[in-house]
């Protein structure tokens, strides 16, 4: 029998010819490859970069030499497996050869027949359907847009796929490859990825979009996969297309489309390379996240202070607890609480008795007297564990005895300095030893700056966009002039950061927010201007996005006035990026706000209560009169916070103001706002600064003002908020 490379099977009544393997690594320029032994015609498979060439990619047919119709570039890494020429042998010479074919194309499953131009376009077709956002059936007519390869500096591999657009409306007209998928991939989720470039011209994101269209010889039906739009990327600057989509449970042929979804009239060309359609690559491992801060609670309630961290391991968590006395704790065998909100998975304990089964290890100090290094840290119930002391039992033995937990007077008499450690690992209820890893996370750098052009009006009550039509950089090209919004190429978490001078206007309500979508968002800074006077609004704020989100920024006056070019307004947008893998949540971020009116006493600096929270990565903030965020871990954290008092007539020459706080110390204060105008003013503070921490450190917002009397903050969680991010280590 022999393995036909055309049909995909053995064919019982031919000799089999054994199997040979070959690899090198090309010259610039190299064409042929010769194989020494020789090969079976119709045999044999040839990999190039990983990727399997199909047979319009080589010439295998004189039995000898393999010849590749396009010179191939220093550094190619080719592979080969053939069979040889001669003789007739035994099964046993097959052994390994299904198994190596099987791993390659599990690993490397690819329906695109010709993924990435390294020798043609071949399997690839323009077409012309009616000018339309989606595809009809993706074939057919005539295309006024071209579809070439270029070996000009391609993404990967020899060659890249060039698709060109002129400068008039190509709605409805796309390129477009078959493919057949197996059966085994019937009623599956399939990833779509290439790589992709801007080569030239204005592209903006969804000009193109990928689509399937489901049994295309037969009854098309079109399928939008969820991703399918191509975002705008700066020219010259390598991007990454990732899409998914269900095939249906009883077709198994599909057509990849790239269609041009838009009725822009303005020319591009875009470099396509390493095109794929398969089953989606999923990762498994054992997440092991950095430790966290946490304030245990257990059973001794006098004189006691906690203290503890965990992390998880798999499907267990090891946590730790530091219990340091003041004085005497009340009368009681100490219990340990584990973090909360998780409980010990009872079914992988092997004995759940309570206080049987030992958990881990423990040590007491009595200060200045003896340490004791011999505790044993026992399951107690879900959600406690307890301590047990040694006993020095005969024969010089140790022993631990339900009789002798540790308690305010064992193994000695707790006072004032003592301390008490412990440290456990136990199976959390709901974790599985293996998680599903992120392999597809986007780690460029997003980020875009521009600054003012001319002055620009605004009128009375209005919000009105920015105009900052000056750019000193943008990584996408996500920021359009025209019409001033940035569009996200990337999801994630942004963060939106601006700057606006007003010229001098009568008295008014001076206003800086977020723009999403179309709607007004969260304010960024605000202020109430004096008669005469020249202000700047400076602000920043987080917003969580999704691709081809639209963001800007608003300026608002209550009367018209001008935006002062001179003062150098400008507007930042920057992505949040996170790692590559992920197993738990390493990107550390919370925002909170609050609309309660708390009220701020005169001439105190007292802590803001942001007791409303938006998100929180790591549970890092306890609200409440001592609301404060512990970082989870260490690393330079950018913390932003705005708080707006409720309007009023304030006392002249009167101060108000934000500090950040550090461990208790303050770290940084905000702008100094003063009133000096005799109306209704906002006072308010807006503050911006890095804050380097390690894990546990402690950050909190203070509010200050001495008016004279206590005053209360503004009841709209839109101008009071606090956000946390880290940024780097």
């Amino acid at each position: 029998m022999a393995y036909n490379s055309t049909i995909g099977h053995f064919t019982a009544g031919q000799d089999f010819k054994a199997l040979t393997e070959k690899s090198f690594t090309a010259t610039a320029g190299q064409t042929s490859y010769s194989i020494p032994e020789g090969y079976q015609i119709g045999y044999t498979y040839v990999w190039l970069n990983g990727i399997l060439l199909s047979q319009p990619d080589i010439t295998a047919t004189d039995g000898n030499t393999i010849t590749f119709p396009q010179p191939l570039s220093a550094g190619d890494e080719v592979r080969i497996i053939s069979f040889k020429a001669f003789g007739t042998v035994g099964v046993s010479d097959i052994s390994g050869l299904s198994d190596r074919l099987s791993d390659v194309d599990a690993v490397n499953r690819n329906y695109v027949s010709n993924p990435n131009a390294n020798q043609s376009t071949a399997g690839w077709s323009t077409y012309a359907d009616a000018a339309a956002a989606l595809p009809v059936d993706g074939t057919g007519g005539s295309a006024a847009i071209s579809f070439s390869r270029s070996t000009a500096s391609p993404l990967r591999g020899a060659a890249e796929f060039v698709i060109t657009k002129d400068g008039v409306s190509r709605q409805g007209q796309g390129v477009s490859t078959d493919f057949t998928i197996d059966r085994s991939d019937l009623a599956q989720v399939l990833t779509i990825s290439f790589d992709y470039e801007v080569l030239s011209g204005t592209y903006t994101s969804g000009d193109l979009a990928v689509y399937i269209i489901q049994d295309p010889n037969g009854t098309p039906v079109v399928v939008q996969p969820v991703g399918h739009s191509i975002q705008s990327v700066g020219i010259g600057y390598p991007a990454r297309f990732s899409a998914t989509f269900q095939t249906a449970y009883n077709v198994t042929s599909y057509r990849l489309c790239v269609h041009v979804a838009s009725t822009s009239a303005l020319n591009y060309s875009l470099g396509l390379d390493n095109v794929r359609v398969g089953p989606q690559s999923i990762v498994r491992g054992a997440p092991i996240t950095d430790w966290q801060s946490f304030t245990p609670t257990g059973s001794w309630t006098t004189n006691a202070t906690y203290t503890g961290r965990w992390r998880r391991v798999g499907d267990k968590m090891e946590v730790e607890w530091q219990v340091a006395t003041s004085g005497a704790p009340n009368s009681t065998a100490l219990t340990l609480n584990i973090p909360s909100g998780y409980a010990i998975d009872t079914a992988k304990l092997l004995d759940t008795v309570s206080g049987e089964q030992p958990l881990g290890r423990g040590s007491a100090l009595d200060t200045g007297v003896a340490y004791y290094p011999n505790l044993l840290c026992r399951y107690s119930s879900a959600t406690t564990i307890d301590l047990l002391v040694d006993y020095q039992g005969s024969g010089g033995n140790v022993v631990y005895t339900a009789a002798t937990p540790l308690t305010q007077s064992a193994p000695f008499t707790f006072g004032a300095g003592d301390k008490v450690w412990a440290s456990v690992t136990i199976p959390v209820l709901g974790w599985s030893s293996a998680v599903t890893m992120s392999t597809d996370s986007d780690q460029r750098v997003v980020a875009a700056r521009y600054v003012s052009g001319p002055t620009q009006a605004l009128p009375a009550s209005v919000a009105t966009l920015v105009n900052t039509p000056t750019k000193s950089f943008d990584t996408h090209s996500a920021f359009n002039t025209a019409t001033n919004l940035f569009t996200v190429p990337v999801a994630g978490i942004y963060r939106v950061t601006g700057r606006v001078g007003f010229t001098a206007a009568p008295a008014a309500v001076l206003i800086m927010a977020v723009y999403k979508n179309g709607a007004t968002g969260d304010t960024m800074s605000g202020v109430t201007s004096a008669s005469g006077e020249q202000f700047r609004l400076f602000g920043s704020i987080l917003v969580e996005c999704k691709a081809g989100d639209t963001l800007g920024v608003q300026a608002f006056s209550g009367v018209a006035t001008t935006i002062n070019t001179a003062d150098n307004s400008w507007i930042d947008f920057e992505r949040l990026s996170g790692p590559s893998t992920i197993a738990a949540s390493e990107s550390v971020t919370a925002r909170y706000s609050t609309a309660a009116g708390q009220s701020i006493p005169n001439g105190t600096a007292t802590i803001v209560n942001f007791g409303t929270k938006d998100f929180d990565s790591h549970g890092m903030v306890t609200t409440g009169a001592s609301w404060s965020a512990k970082v989870p871990a260490s690393g330079k954290y950018l913390v932003t916070a705005t708080v707006t008092w409720t309007p009023a007539d304030y006392n002249p020459n009167k101060i108000f103001y934000l500090q950040i706080f550090k461990d208790g110390v303050s770290h940084s204060v905000s702008p100094i706002f003063t009133d000096v105008a005799t109306a209704t003013v906002y006072p308010g503070g807006t503050i911006t600064t890095l804050v380097d921490c390690v894990a546990g450190t402690s950050i909190d917002i203070r509010a200050y003002q001495d008016n004279g009397a206590a005053t209360t903050l503004y009841s709209f969680a839109t101008s009071n908020y606090v956000s946390i991010h880290r940024v780097g280590n």
